[in-house]
């Protein structure tokens, strides 16, 4: 079994975690070779529009005009004549470009490949993806071929699901999100009966992700608390925290590895999950917030891939951006006397669950490919 993964060595990457597990799981089954950058080139980032440097915004619209990704160059150099030496593949994205020119070999020796993605590319982006140009016609079409040649999918929401199946009508699918890592979960600390909410969120905040403000504004405005307080672990890349409405106060911490954010949460009222725009992508954070010892908060639209993940979990309460009772549901939710099996995760989204589940799919879809027929 081949797996290609771009960024199967990066620490705290979604797709790195992903990638790790996986074949972990696979090794028990298979001979495994991972096909993947060595640790030591960085594959964090993405192409961007190049920010204040007229350069490297010269080069950004350079990249989304040509190439499949930014990462195009290492792809054709390190796949471009891969000769693959395996039963079978399993292709890790984003991003796309690997998956591609890995697909080109393995279609070319009739070996059966199944995608894992999290993202979508073009087809099925809502707004037809950020591409312009030749880029977007050379995206579309190996996007296409991508998929047709596949032996399955494995993929992370069911709207997802919804989109890669009316390309590509006869191909398995799975949904199945990415687990969480088996820790051993602190106890909550007592509840506090000071008028401070503290609500702690654990991520950055990017230019996909809903606006977090609207909700906090109706929060410090309804006169439930004197203080509501928004504790950030991580980067704010868009300026949400410069930008708090009146009564908002906010404190900025670095990223912290899950053990100590554990420990940390018990300090804290609730935790937060801001949901995607796109309404078909689940924030992966989610999954880890199902080990944390406080209760938890959906931000999201109703339908959308966050608040279905959340709707049969018990410990979350999921309010939409605009909610104009917001305040009264978080502190009924809060005054609630839980068991601290209510915040108990869910053995069936743990990674061996999760990494079992999509091994045995893996494995029937390329046993029910012909020998030697691929694509």
């Amino acid at each position: 079994m081949s797996v290609v993964s771009l960024h199967a060595h990066r620490a705290l990457a979604p797709r790195g975690e992903r990638t790790r597990h996986l074949v972990a799981r696979l090794e028990r089954d298979w001979e495994v070779e991972l096909v993947a950058p060595p640790p030591t080139l960085a594959t964090g980032g993405a192409a961007g529009s190049g920010g204040s440097n007229p350069l490297r915004r010269l080069a950004a619209r350079g990249i989304s005009a040509v190439l499949l990704d930014k990462w195009e160059p290492w792809s054709a150099k390190r796949l471009g004549r891969w000769q693959a030496d395996c039963d079978a593949a399993l292709l890790i994205g984003h991003p796309y470009s690997p998956l591609v020119y890995a697909s080109r070999r393995l279609r070319a020796a009739g070996i059966p490949y199944v995608v894992d993605v999290g993202d979508p590319w073009v087809l099925t982006a809502a707004d037809g993806g950020e591409m312009t140009g030749i880029a977007r016609y050379r995206a579309r079409a190996a996007e296409r071929r991508l998929w047709h040649g596949a032996a399955g999918a494995v993929l992370t929401t069911e709207g997802q699901a919804e989109g890669i199946a009316a390309i590509a009508p006869q191909l398995p699918i799975l949904v199945r999100p990415n687990g969480y890592d088996e820790v051993e979960t602190p106890a909550a600390a007592p509840r506090r009966d000071d008028r401070v909410l503290r609500i702690a969120h654990f991520g950055m905040f990017n230019s996909v992700r809903i606006d977090p403000r609207p909700l906090l504004r109706t929060l410090a405005g309804a006169g439930l608390w004197d203080e509501v307080r928004l504790i950030q672990f991580g980067d704010d890349f868009v300026g949400f925290l410069d930008g708090m409405p009146p009564g908002v106060e906010v404190e900025r911490n670095p990223t912290y590895p899950w053990p100590e954010v554990l420990e940390r949460a018990r300090s804290y009222d609730l935790a937060l999950v801001v949901g995607n725009v796109n309404p078909d992508q689940l924030p992966s954070k989610a999954v880890q917030y199902l080990t944390l010892p406080i209760p938890r908060l959906a931000l999201a639209e109703p339908g959308d891939a966050l608040s279905t993940y959340v709707a049969d979990k018990p410990g979350w309460l999921t309010l939409g951006p605009d909610d104009g009772a917001a305040a009264q549901a978080i502190a009924a939710f809060l005054a609630r006397d839980r068991a601290a099996a209510e915040l108990a995760a869910p053995a069936s989204e743990s990674w061996p669950e999760v990494a079992d589940t999509i091994a045995g799919f893996i494995a029937a879809s390329v046993a029910a490919v012909p020998a030697g027929v691929a694509g």
